[in-house]
Protein backbone atom coordinates (compact mmCIF):
# COMPACT_ATOMS: atom_id res chain seq x y z
CA UNK A 1 0.00 0.00 0.00
CA UNK A 2 1.70 3.46 -0.67
CA UNK A 3 2.47 5.79 1.91
CA UNK A 4 1.87 9.47 1.60
CA UNK A 5 3.75 12.29 3.80
CA UNK A 6 2.28 15.39 4.20
CA UNK A 7 4.76 18.44 3.98
CA UNK A 8 3.84 20.58 6.41
CA UNK A 9 4.12 24.72 5.11
CA UNK A 10 8.13 25.31 6.40
CA UNK A 11 8.76 21.90 3.82
CA UNK A 12 6.58 22.88 1.36
CA UNK A 13 8.19 26.15 1.28
CA UNK A 14 11.41 24.15 0.95
CA UNK A 15 10.45 22.01 -1.46
CA UNK A 16 9.64 24.82 -3.80
CA UNK A 17 12.74 26.39 -3.46
CA UNK A 18 14.59 23.48 -4.32
CA UNK A 19 12.51 22.90 -7.55
CA UNK A 20 13.33 26.70 -8.82
CA UNK A 21 16.89 26.18 -7.93
CA UNK A 22 16.99 22.76 -9.33
CA UNK A 23 14.56 23.60 -12.81
CA UNK A 24 16.48 27.57 -13.58
CA UNK A 25 17.46 28.02 -16.58
CA UNK A 26 21.62 28.55 -15.49
CA UNK A 27 21.47 25.35 -13.36
CA UNK A 28 18.62 23.07 -15.65
CA UNK A 29 21.89 21.25 -17.49
CA UNK A 30 24.13 19.90 -14.04
CA UNK A 31 20.63 19.68 -11.67
CA UNK A 32 17.38 19.05 -13.33
CA UNK A 33 17.94 15.49 -14.18
CA UNK A 34 19.28 14.26 -10.89
CA UNK A 35 15.97 16.21 -9.32
CA UNK A 36 13.77 15.09 -11.65
CA UNK A 37 14.42 11.31 -11.34
CA UNK A 38 14.70 11.59 -7.39
CA UNK A 39 11.72 13.72 -6.89
CA UNK A 40 10.25 15.13 -9.75
CA UNK A 41 8.16 11.79 -11.19
CA UNK A 42 7.27 11.16 -7.39
CA UNK A 43 3.73 10.36 -6.89
CA UNK A 44 2.32 13.45 -5.19
CA UNK A 45 -1.32 14.44 -3.54
CA UNK A 46 -2.10 18.20 -3.81
CA UNK A 47 -4.81 19.08 -1.78
CA UNK A 48 -6.79 22.56 -1.62
CA UNK A 49 -10.20 23.95 -0.88
CA UNK A 50 -12.54 24.14 -3.94
CA UNK A 51 -12.78 27.85 -3.92
CA UNK A 52 -8.94 27.73 -5.24
CA UNK A 53 -9.89 26.31 -8.87
CA UNK A 54 -11.03 29.80 -9.94
CA UNK A 55 -7.24 30.90 -8.90
CA UNK A 56 -5.75 32.65 -12.25
CA UNK A 57 -2.59 30.96 -11.52
CA UNK A 58 -3.57 27.80 -11.34
CA UNK A 59 -6.11 27.92 -14.54
CA UNK A 60 -4.04 25.93 -17.10
CA UNK A 61 -3.59 22.94 -14.79
CA UNK A 62 -7.44 22.92 -14.07
CA UNK A 63 -8.49 22.64 -17.49
CA UNK A 64 -5.64 20.05 -17.99
CA UNK A 65 -7.01 18.17 -14.82
CA UNK A 66 -10.41 18.50 -15.85
CA UNK A 67 -9.98 17.32 -19.37
CA UNK A 68 -8.17 14.25 -17.58
CA UNK A 69 -11.12 13.84 -14.99
CA UNK A 70 -8.10 13.92 -12.32
CA UNK A 71 -10.69 16.44 -10.08
CA UNK A 72 -11.78 14.41 -7.08
CA UNK A 73 -13.60 16.05 -4.35
CA UNK A 74 -13.94 15.49 -0.24
CA UNK A 75 -15.10 17.04 2.83
CA UNK A 76 -12.68 19.29 4.48
CA UNK A 77 -11.82 17.68 7.55
CA UNK A 78 -9.76 19.90 10.68
CA UNK A 79 -6.99 18.14 9.98
CA UNK A 80 -6.47 19.36 6.77
CA UNK A 81 -6.21 23.06 8.34
CA UNK A 82 -6.92 24.55 5.59
CA UNK A 83 -8.17 28.57 6.08
CA UNK A 84 -11.58 27.64 4.85
CA UNK A 85 -14.82 27.66 6.83
CA UNK A 86 -14.70 24.35 6.02
CA UNK A 87 -18.33 24.52 3.82
CA UNK A 88 -17.14 24.53 0.53
CA UNK A 89 -15.34 21.86 0.65
CA UNK A 90 -11.57 20.67 -1.11
CA UNK A 91 -10.35 19.27 -4.15
CA UNK A 92 -7.84 15.98 -4.13
CA UNK A 93 -5.56 15.65 -7.39
CA UNK A 94 -3.20 13.31 -8.00
CA UNK A 95 0.03 14.09 -10.04
CA UNK A 96 3.66 14.43 -10.00
CA UNK A 97 5.30 16.03 -7.19
CA UNK A 98 7.00 18.21 -9.50
CA UNK A 99 3.34 19.43 -11.04
CA UNK A 100 1.91 19.90 -7.63
CA UNK A 101 4.93 22.04 -6.22
CA UNK A 102 4.20 24.17 -9.36
CA UNK A 103 0.70 24.50 -8.78
CA UNK A 104 1.25 25.03 -5.01
CA UNK A 105 3.57 27.72 -5.73
CA UNK A 106 0.40 29.47 -7.12
CA UNK A 107 -1.70 29.18 -3.98
CA UNK A 108 -1.84 31.10 -0.99
CA UNK A 109 -0.52 29.60 2.40
CA UNK A 110 -2.59 27.46 4.70
CA UNK A 111 -5.22 27.00 1.32
CA UNK A 112 -3.00 24.28 0.06
CA UNK A 113 -1.40 20.74 1.08
CA UNK A 114 0.92 18.46 -0.87
CA UNK A 115 1.88 15.14 0.39
CA UNK A 116 4.51 12.97 -1.72
CA UNK A 117 4.41 9.13 -1.93
CA UNK A 118 7.82 7.52 0.30
CA UNK A 119 10.05 6.19 -2.07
Amino acid sequence: MARYFRLDEKRLEQAIKEMEYNLAMENYARCADTWQGAWGTRDAILEMPLGELTNEGIAGFVWAWNAKHMIKTADIDKHDRFNAQGLEGKVIIETSFATALIAARELPAYRRAVSVKDS
